[in-house]
């Protein structure tokens, strides 16, 4: 990171050695839409820097990576095939607001000044699962009100569904609804990605909700703070599916080809079948003892293990 931006100040004061009018140094950042090593780039060294640095430089992205084209530019084949190629085009045509979208999440991690050592803890879902509605009203709800300030929370609402055709579509385990679902719930997360409380009402709110994807439901993303049109949005144009197609990426690191059981609870991303089976029943015990009962209120939830 030091270095990174050492090197940013040394080509800037070459550019503002220059008489008036000053200059921006023009940056290029080549890459490609679903490269782990660009996330990391853009998160831990770019994002950073340009918050200091955004007056002097003239960023551009090119998202094409080691994609060629073939038949004199009628198709590309690209690295990560299809679902690549597909991402690359949306970032082109709507790059603005794919940032805004996207890498805002990317932003709100390096916001923190001097971030909390806190539990991190994945909820893997799905849309329509009446398991994970009792488990987040049953359980998260209640414990998150006092144990927000030690867990580091993500739903990824993602489940047992598998794509096909490298990506271009979605199988759902409770068919085309609970992909819809997915979507929105997916786009309404990105949204509010700085805000973890909104995160919590907004999946409470949708998982209490019987769900018809013929019908426009607005009420849980306007109570969360969400804009219901740029939610339509993302659906409509695409950032749904990209979204989808990391959140499955998530889900594969944990288990493969899916979960065994929806919801999956994963502690600093290890799953672990036996806190699994107690956070099911005893989140609140589960998430104390894992914090060495850090928390005022872990005295107070007892042990409902059998």
């Amino acid at each position: 990171m030091k270095l990174f931006i050492a090197l940013l100040f040394v080509c800037l004061a070459a550019v503002n050695a220059q008489q008036e009018p000053r200059e921006q140094l023009q940056v290029g950042i080549y890459y490609n839409s679903l490269c782990s090593d660009t996330a990391r780039f853009i998160t831990d060294q770019l994002l950073p820097a340009y918050e200091l640095l955004s007056d002097f430089i003239d960023l551009v992205f090119i998202p094409f990576g080691k994609a060629y084209s073939v038949n004199n530019g009628e198709f590309f084949i690209c690295q990560f095939g299809p679902a690549e190629c597909y991402g690359n085009m949306l970032q082109l045509f709507n790059m603005k607001l794919f940032i805004a979208l996207v890498f805002v999440c990317f932003a709100a991690v390096n916001a923190q000044e001097e971030p909390r050592n806190q539990l991190h803890v994945g909820v893997y879902y799905n849309s329509l699962c009446s398991d994970t509605s009792r488990f987040i009203h049953d359980q998260l709800v209640p414990a998150y009100e006092h144990l927000r300030d030690y867990i580091d929370l993500h739903f990824i609402p993602f489940g047992k569904s598998f794509h096909v055709d490298h990506g271009d579509y979605f199988l759902c385990q409770f068919g085309p609804d609970e992909c819809y679902g997915n979507f929105l719930q997916l786009c309404g997360l990105n949204q509010i990605c700085r805000n973890e409380q909104a995160q919590v009402d907004f999946v409470a709110c949708e998982m209490q909700l019987p769900f018809n994807r013929n019908v426009t439901r607005p009420q849980c993303s306007e109570a969360s703070g969400i804009d219901w049109d740029e939610v339509t949005h993302c659906i409509e144009h695409g950032f749904a599916h990209q979204l989808k197609l990391d959140a499955g990426r998530q889900t594969h690191r944990i288990a493969r080809p899916y979960p065994n059981f929806v919801p999956t609870i994963v502690y600093n991303g290890t799953f672990d079948q036996q806190l699994q089976n107690r956070s099911l029943r005893e989140f609140g015990r589960v998430v104390c003892e894992l914090i060495d009962e850090a928390a005022p209120i872990c005295p107070d939830i007892p042990s409902q293990s059998v």
